[in-house]
């Protein structure tokens, strides 16, 4: 089996701050979406108007990360070290708050930021300069349109699919499936069931705070509302009670994530326009 990198599924416990979020007037922005070894990136985030930068989008991180050289040129100065966790484990981290970030329609203030190596980011593409966890995407309803190669922030929720409910484990989306409760996760391409013994072929799964021996699943059958879908997986020890492991967001050819009115809309028809 070949080594995981598995970037999602990043949790921090930190208290809350109140963050104020807003979309500009006309409320909605249709953005170029890269793909990266099966992950979304974007590009036009600004930190306190400083930018633009590029950005892994990835809906199974707690929080936010950037690159801690981007840190220091942009003059953010830590003010808190906290244990970032993964499947992998946790480590010692410095972090801050980010005044305001900005991408295309989408502003939020108050931001919370781990400055780190994005070591494992870096073995994707090392031209990645941070990350956008739930901290941010949480404020706003989105479309993640796979297929289309674009994120379409703000706006009504897309036509067809499958609509179900958005609830939430350490404020990540989960989705219920027949393989147990499992984090939608854009961060990895590859599902990792927590918790099960694999069959199959031993490898590595590279996370931001280490790596980890996985065992692969090949071919992994797993049924979603009604429908039946099929993908790489691997399987760990267990990490948290509350989830059953982690479900690629890619294997949807688009996600539509309305955080205002807490659901998910699954396979939405590809002909729908925003």
């Amino acid at each position: 089996m070949r080594n995981l990198f598995l970037y999602g599924s990043l949790m921090i416990a930190m208290a809350a701050v109140p963050c104020n979020a807003r979309t500009s007037s006309g409320s909605e922005g249709s953005l170029k979406l890269g793909m990266v070894s099966g992950r979304p990136v974007v590009e036009g985030i600004f930190l306190n108007g400083q930018g633009p930068l590029r950005f892994l989008l990835d809906t199974g991180a707690q929080t936010n990360q950037v690159d801690e050289r981007i840190a220091r040129k942009f003059g953010l100065a830590p003010t808190f070290r906290t244990a970032m966790g993964t499947a992998a484990g946790e480590v010692l981290v410095e972090g801050g708050r980010v005044a305001e970030v900005t991408l295309g329609p989408a502003t939020a203030a108050k931001q919370e930021f781990l400055f780190t190596g994005l070591e494992g980011v870096h073995t994707l593409a090392s031209n990645i300069q941070g990350v956008l966890g739930q901290e941010f995407l949480s404020h706003f309803d989105y479309l993640l349109d796979f297929a289309g190669h674009r994120l379409v922030i703000g706006g009504g929720a897309p036509d067809g699919g499958k609509r179900v409910g958005l609830n939430l484990v350490d404020g990540r989306p989960t989705v219920e499936t027949d393989r147990g409760k499992l984090v939608l996760d854009s961060g990895t391409e590859s599902a990792i069931l927590f918790g099960s013994g694999g069959a199959g072929q031993g490898g590595r799964m590279v996370t931001a705070s280490g790596s980890a021996a996985v065992s692969a699943v090949q071919r992994l059958k797993v049924r979603i509302a009604g429908r039946e879908y099929v993908t790489s997986a691997a399987s760990v020890a267990r990490v948290s009670p509350q989830e059953d492991g982690l479900l690629p967001a890619s294997l949807f050819h688009a996600v539509y994530v309305s955080n205002s009115e807490k659901y998910l809309v699954l396979d939405p028809a590809p002909e729908a326009k925003r």
